[in-house]
């Protein structure tokens, strides 16, 4: 399954980048993360909670980034996580392109 978003951000293409690059600060602005704790330079481990109805679902794992190349501005990173629960899990691969759109506006 491929979900595909692209938005606007008031803000130079350098900020957004730097913001991106430190999972502790994005994981601030996510619904439903209780946790994210970095291990290593490109690996995090993290703790994600999220309710449909009368379903709570509480996924602990990890998210690596595996391409950081800044002067494409292009990353890639992999999320894995279970719910020890219900024994299911989620895997993602997440890619994010920015394009300048202005000296105060980059495209996500």
């Amino acid at each position: 399954m491929n979900f595909s978003q692209t938005c606007s951000i008031s803000a130079g293409r350098q900020k957004v980048w730097d913001f991106l690059m430190d999972m502790e600060n994005v994981s601030q602005c996510l619904p439903g993360v209780e946790s994210m704790e970095k291990l290593e330079e490109d690996l995090y481990q993290g703790v994600y909670k999220i309710k449909v109805g009368p379903i709570a679902l509480k996924f602990q794992g990890t998210l690596k980034f595996e391409v950081r190349d800044e002067q494409q501005w292009h990353a890639e990173m992999r999320a894995e996580a279970k719910d020890r629960r219900l024994g299911g899990g989620v895997r993602a691969l997440l890619e994010v392109d920015l394009t300048e759109q202005g000296p105060d506006q980059t495209e996500m």
